[in-house]
């Protein structure tokens, strides 16, 4: 006859068991996979994803946010609204808020989601898009909320933002395209990807203060700011987009405005409305098909 212990079953550094079960005897395993099925027996979740919150406060009664570490070992997260603490697991869907602070991250994590509920920098290491929930890395902030992420954001996953204002500061090597579907991001750091600014019409604004390396689509407010640069083609199907600096690929107008103060050097294509000021260059050929070029 087999048993299984309490503390065979119940110990977990990470996770809490939600019952214990002390030298249950076992007669087969069928039997033993009957209790699991049956809800009597409780099998430790060690890495298994799930829900939780930024808690540096292990008071058993409160979630504290502010100033800590995010890495796969230290117990600054909560499953059950700051009644226990536990460790955060690759794949967990983190929410960050309470209070503001900085999180730095220590090495390689791997979240589901993030989503911000208070204005918060997250620095260090590197957020690995990998284990994002179907496919996409979804970064949320509450309204009227500012968070900055400078950690390397990396993965071969999309990343999409929704909420009021992000700030990426990173060497960015993420080979999904990055959509900002609602707010204001700024890049102050390089996105290795493409950019989608608008999802359907939203209305939302991206300034590039930064490199992007892949292409750009836009349908709200784009502004490449002085010192930028965009190495892949554009597109802006509505709203307007400003350029202060180099385009390096060529310029498809669809709809709304394009104000070109600086540099394009491939073709452009204007269905739209197009403004080459007095300091716009354009090295490649111009196509003004239905569009107004002035």
């Amino acid at each position: 006859m087999s048993t299984f212990s309490k503390t065979n079953l119940a110990s977990n550094g990470s996770h809490k068991l939600a019952r214990t079960i002390d030298n249950l005897p076992l007669k087969s395993t069928s039997a033993f996979v009957a209790l699991v099925l049956a809800g009597v027996l409780v099998l430790p979740q060690e890495g298994f994803a799930q829900s939780v919150e930024w808690d540096i406060i292990s008071d058993g009664t409160t979630v504290t946010g502010g100033t800590g570490v995010w890495d796969t070992t230290t117990s600054n997260w909560t499953a059950d609204s700051g009644s226990t603490n536990t460790t955060y697991t690759d794949g967990d869907a983190v929410t960050i808020g309470s209070d503001p602070g900085i999180v730095t991250v220590t090495s390689t994590v791997a979240p589901g989601s993030l989503t911000f509920n208070h204005n918060y920098t997250v620095n260090g290491g590197t957020i690995d898009n990998s284990n994002a929930t179907g496919g996409d890395l979804s970064i949320v902030s509450a309204p009227a909320l500012t968070v900055n992420i400078n950690s390397i954001i990396s993965g071969a996953n999309t990343v999409t933002f929704t909420g009021n204002e992000l700030t990426l500061g990173g060497a960015n090597t993420f080979t999904g395209a990055f959509t900002n579907a609602g707010g204001t991001v700024s890049l102050s750091g390089s996105l290795a990807s493409a950019v989608v600014n608008g999802n359907g019409g939203s209305s939302t604004s991206f300034n590039n203060n930064g490199s992007i390396n892949g292409a750009v689509t836009s349908d709200g407010t784009f502004n490449n700011n002085s010192g930028s640069s965009i190495i892949g083609a554009v597109t802006n199907t509505s709203g307007t987009f400003t350029n202060d600096s180099s385009v390096q690929g060529d310029v498809d107008v669809d709809g709304g405005t394009f104000n070109n103060n600086l540099t394009i050097t491939g073709a452009v294509d204007n269905d739209s409305v197009f403004n080459n000021n007095a300091a716009g260059v354009i090295t490649g050929a111009v196509t003004n098909t239905n569009g107004t070029f002035t």
